[in-house]
């Protein structure tokens, strides 16, 4: 019962993850043998979902997948098994989802829906009988389906599709006020596409590529603490609330603030502003990783190619790059032309680029002082009616709106509490310059 437990802020993420998990295993595998011992033998069940990628937090469903020998599918014995399995589960008041098949009703079950085959390469094994050893792997059955002759690159596409939509049902930014985080721009959902997507094209998980397109060791490093941040916001909010509830509320971030940031003495409003900046930044990057890597990964490789700004930079799959000559200097002036470029040719920043950018913020204020002309360069991207959208993000997120405008700074990522506003004041003002750039009165 999480209300008997104590949370520490501190803890991991995965770590509380894995603790839940080995705990649910461990009382179902003890049920599933005392409900229906006869079948114990003769099959396997698989934790799917959350359960199964192992990110159980306080409150979460459970999906379950139970198979059997084919010779047992029309046997109201053994139907009748795993109906009293169920009862005693429900007698818990836990939510669980179950799928009885045999293998071969999980082959024709690929073709049905195309979130079946997802949901198998969360799948992991709960308990096998000693005459179950030939019940294949749900992953092994799924992966040759979604690879079918593209080595997944189309079922990359679907994923970015279905970000794409959901990111439009959820306010198109990562800068709502009251976030979700398991659904929302940058949430839970964005790194579970990342990691399905991952699966198809190379069979790894996102902590186990080394040099796929579109990803680097910072891309690891990336995904790792934004998983992180968001499971223990997660868990932090489920064990306050004692409830599954995902969206940050106003109220909500004022309960997490105090748990997860902040000395006793920090007034309540510093620990918001605190805990709502790292939370976007976490959130920020997730979409980012995502986003990026679904773009790169939905087409075949391709060879580098140079850009029009010369040798020093290329694009290559789907992502604009430095080559590694070290001959891309990341100056303020350098930026605002990758930026431009990588718009004009719709081009993501390759990963090992954007770093090298991020950490060449602090230099910016330099060159500008330096050659003050580039200000009016930034004014120009900033207010160009033919920009795409996402330009002005890139300026602001990548440091270089701060570092020409610094009376900005206090903006990013602020937090208005009250109920007219949806976004953070930075994402507020953006959308209003570009509607008055756009629609001049």
């Amino acid at each position: 019962r999480a209300g008997a437990l104590t949370l520490d802020p501190d803890t991991p993420g995965a770590l509380v993850c894995s603790s839940i998990t080995r705990a649910t295993d461990s009382w179902l595998s003890t049920l599933w043998r005392a409900a229906a011992p006869d079948l114990v033998p003769r099959s396997s069940i698989w934790a799917l979902g959350g359960y199964g990628r192992q990110e159980l937090s306080f409150f979460s469903d459970l999906d379950l997948l139970i198979l059997f020998d084919d010779d047992l599918a029309s046997s109201p014995h053994a139907h009748s098994q795993v109906e009293r399995f169920m009862r005693w589960v429900r007698l818990t008041r836990l939510e669980l989802r179950h799928a009885v098949r045999t293998p071969a009703q999980m082959v024709s079950a690929l073709s049905e829906d195309h979130r079946t085959p997802i949901s198998m390469l969360d799948a992991r094994l709960v308990s096998r009988g000693q005459d179950a050893h030939a019940h294949a792997h749900p992953r092994d059955l799924a992966l040759p389906h979604l690879r079918a002759q593209d080595e997944g690159r189309a079922f990359s596409q679907l994923l970015l599709d279905g970000m794409r939509a959901r990111h439009e049902r959820a306010g198109a930014t990562v800068y709502m006020l009251e976030p979700q985080l398991k659904t929302g721009v940058g949430g839970l959902r964005d790194l579970h596409a990342l990691r399905w997507a991952s699966l198809a094209r190379f069979g790894l998980s996102p902590e186990r590529l080394e040099r796929a397109p579109a990803w680097s060791p910072h891309s690891t490093l990336s995904y790792t603490r934004s998983l992180d941040w968001l499971l223990r916001a997660r868990h932090a909010l489920h064990h306050a609330l004692g409830r599954k509830h995902d969206r940050l509320r106003f109220p909500e971030q004022e309960l997490l603030a105090h748990r997860l940031t902040g000395t006793p003495d920090t007034p309540t409003s510093a620990r918001v502003e605190s805990f709502m900046r790292e939370h976007y930044r976490q959130a920020r990057a997730a979409e980012r990783l995502a986003r990026r890597a679904l773009l790169a990964w939905r087409q075949p490789a391709l060879r580098p190619r140079p850009t029009p700004l010369g040798a020093h930079l290329h694009e290559l799959d789907g992502t604009l790059g430095a080559s590694t000559d070290g001959g891309f200097v990341p100056s303020l002036s350098n930026t605002l032309d990758a930026i431009t470029l990588a718009h004009r040719l719709d081009l993501s920043l390759d990963p090992d680029l954007e770093h090298s950018l991020h950490e060449a913020q602090p230099r910016w204020r330099d060159d500008l002082s330096v050659e003050p002309e580039l200000a009016a360069r930034v004014g120009a991207l900033l207010t160009d009616v033919h920009a795409p959208p996402e330009r002005s993000h890139t300026l602001l997120e990548l440091g270089v709106l701060t570092a020409a405008i610094p009376e900005l700074s206090p903006l990013v990522c602020h937090v208005h509490h009250d109920t007219f506003h949806v976004y953070t004041t930075d994402e507020h003002s953006l959308r209003l310059s570009l509607i008055h750039i756009s629609e001049p009165t």
